[in-house]
């Protein structure tokens, strides 16, 4: 077994030059630690993956696995995880996104600083993001999610989803979200704003970069696998507030994401996308509440 300081886990389905650009960005920061990269494609129907393996074959850095179907996110970032643990032992794994960019030198340096202070079992990074913006994380509060909550959210999910199933439905919020827009007085008022520039504890971190440390695979042995895509970030949150741990942003690390990049390389239509997004979203959240369900049945509930 290689020891390694940081193994980076890069999610690929679809998209090539997306992932061959988040390979770039982190050679390109990761000079003077032990680190490895393992690029896992979900089963890209484009061939694309191969493409990856031939590209990467005599590179030692970078190790590319080609799953044989689509196991969704958190199946699939455990196929990445399983292999950097059995063969490198890192004392740290970033599981990525691959429309994300690192932007921060000194990653694994940040990483052991933070750990050493605060001993955290996961870590998100500063989001910066096409349109500016810089208010992905935290994702959300410290609060753990309750079942009242989800069950609430699978109802508002589930009149979405009938409303994006039906063409003349979705023409008609679409002109109504307009209109709310055009004369709402939103725009004169004070805008809310996230601090993004602080460190926080216990938040709940976007899934598009986590930073994972062994304090987490002491307890867990990766993402909790029923899902296939979306909401991971609140199961997450959940499972490492509820084993007593720690979840860190850490302003210091920053990443872009382009955001969407798989998703709208399926060249869906916006009301088709708005199906798949609200179809997988409100299974995760069925998958979520069975959890809750389960522990509260159990007596394991904060």
């Amino acid at each position: 077994m290689c020891e390694m300081s940081v193994v980076f886990i890069i999610l690929h389905y679809l998209t090539l030059s997306e992932t061959c650009s988040c390979v770039e960005s982190i050679l390109s920061r990761s000079r003077g630690s032990a680190w490895h990269i393992v690029i896992v494609d979900n089963g890209s129907p484009n061939g694309s993956g191969e493409d990856l393996y031939r590209r990467y074959a005599e590179d030692s850095r970078i190790t590319v696995i080609l799953n044989a179907e689509n196991l969704g996110f958190a199946r699939g970032c455990n196929v990445g995880i399983t292999y950097a643990r059995s063969h490198f032992d890192p004392d740290f794994i970033a599981v990525c996104n691959n429309d994300t960019l690192l932007l921060s030198d000194g990653f694994a340096s940040i990483l052991r600083q933070t750990w050493e202070e605060t001993g955290f079992a996961v870590l998100g990074p500063r989001i910066e993001t096409p349109d500016d913006r810089c208010d992905t994380n935290p994702y959300g509060g410290a609060e753990p999610a309750s079942l009242a909550r989800i069950e609430d959210r699978i109802r508002r999910e589930t009149r979405s989803l009938r409303i994006a199933q039906s063409p003349l439905l979705y023409a008609a919020s679409r002109i109504r979200r307009c209109l709310k827009k055009a004369f709402s007085a939103a725009g004169r008022l004070p805008v809310w704003e996230k601090d993004t520039r602080s460190v926080q504890e216990n938040m709940v971190l976007h899934g598009s970069f986590l930073v994972f440390s062994r304090t987490y695979f002491d307890h867990f042995d990766g993402f909790y696998d029923r899902t296939f895509l979306y909401n991971e970030e609140y199961i997450l949150h959940y499972r490492v507030r509820r084993a007593g741990l720690r979840t860190i942003f850490q302003p210091a690390i920053r990443v872009f994401h382009k955001e969407d990049a798989a998703t709208d390389d399926l060249r869906l239509s916006p009301r088709k996308k708005q199906v798949f997004l609200k179809k997988h979203s409100l299974d995760s959240l069925r998958v979520f509440a069975d959890l809750l369900r389960e522990d509260v049945s159990g007596g394991r509930f904060f």
